[in-house]
């Protein structure tokens, strides 16, 4: 019975020794940790729009105006003087597609200028002071500088004028082929039969002439004009033959 009193004993004595252990090396750890330096609040901020998005807009405006210069120049480089029409033609045509192609690519290009602008605005308002966002501004501000040199380069009047040119070579080539078309020998345009009709007052001017002449007097033969050389030799040789009869007449009466 004495033995196994110290036995009983010595177990929650060891138990009390290990808490009062515990709580020393707490109580040290705690004391370290409230003497150290205190860590501030950490704000995480998710992005609207990612950098990608950002640069794959900015290249596609990139290529748009290249795009759009190549097509200007081309579209400028038409020349309206020219002989055939249907080279006028095809002209036209390609330089119809080409305004088409740039209008529709200056309304890409400013959607992209107003989408970007758009994400801007929303970091200004969101996210005002946070320089995290600051590829959107440079990103905006490289399109709308794209932007603004493409409109001062492309101009449409410009085409427009090209346009009215080559119409206008059209229709002064059509006025000189009906000019040459009047300008062609009357014999060409005149109908099959009229080779007939002009037979056909031959003969009427035929007999107007022998009438004409049937109404005209006889020349008289011995009118002056009228007379044969010869004849008129005789006469005077007759004439003279009487005048010396004549004389020799008067000399024998004498």
């Amino acid at each position: 019975m004495k033995k196994s009193m110290p036995k009983r004993i010595v177990f929650p004595c060891l138990c009390c020794l290990s808490f009062y252990a515990g709580h020393l090396i707490v109580g040290e750890t705690e004391a370290l940790f409230s003497s150290g330096v205190k860590l501030e609040p950490i704000t995480i901020t998710s992005a609207f729009v990612f950098p990608v998005t950002v640069q794959t807009l900015e290249d596609q405006a990139d290529g748009i105006s290249s795009s759009m210069r190549q097509n200007f120049k081309r579209a400028m480089e038409i020349s309206w003087n020219t002989e055939s029409k249907q080279e006028l033609q095809e002209r036209l045509h390609q330089l119809a597609e080409l305004e088409e192609q740039l209008r529709k690519q200056m309304d890409r290009l400013v959607s992209i200028a107003e989408e970007l602008s758009e994400y801007e605005q929303q970091a200004k308002s969101i996210h005002t002071g946070n320089r995290s966002f600051a590829y959107i501004h440079e990103g905006y501000q490289n399109t709308n500088l794209l932007l603004s040199e493409v409109k001062a380069e492309i101009d449409f009047q410009r085409v427009k004028e090209a346009d009215s040119a080559i119409r206008l070579r059209m229709k002064e080539l059509d006025v000189e082929e009906e000019a040459a078309a009047a300008d062609k020998p009357v014999e060409q345009d005149l109908p099959s039969d009229s080779g007939a009709a002009l037979s056909q007052e031959k003969p009427a001017d035929s007999e107007g002439e022998k009438e004409q002449t049937l109404e005209e007097p006889l020349p008289d033969a011995h009118a002056p004009g009228n007379q044969d050389p010869s004849e008129a030799e005789s006469i005077e040789i007759t004439d003279q033959e009487l005048v010396n009869d004549e004389e020799k007449t008067l000399e024998n009466s004498e």
